[in-house]
């Protein structure tokens, strides 16, 4: 009787352990994530920014050239 409790009470230790271990790495990752999703945001908003300064660039040599011809 005895030894089946302890069994049972290793295997829940066992699951225990099992459990905070997958937890710690579940908010590891979604730490990571949330860093890497920040970092896509801003650089998203800095190749907007280029891509417009762009155009914007185009559009006033295409009218400059329009005024030459």
């Amino acid at each position: 009787l005895w030894g089946i409790i302890g069994i049972l009470l290793a295997l829940l230790g066992f699951f225990i352990y099992k459990f905070k271990n997958s937890n710690t790495i579940t908010k590891e990752s979604k730490k990571a994530l949330a860093d890497i999703e920040l970092e896509f945001e801003e650089h998203r908003k800095v190749a907007l920014e280029r891509e417009q300064k762009v155009r914007r660039q185009l559009q006033d040599e295409l009218n400059k050239q329009k005024k030459e011809n």
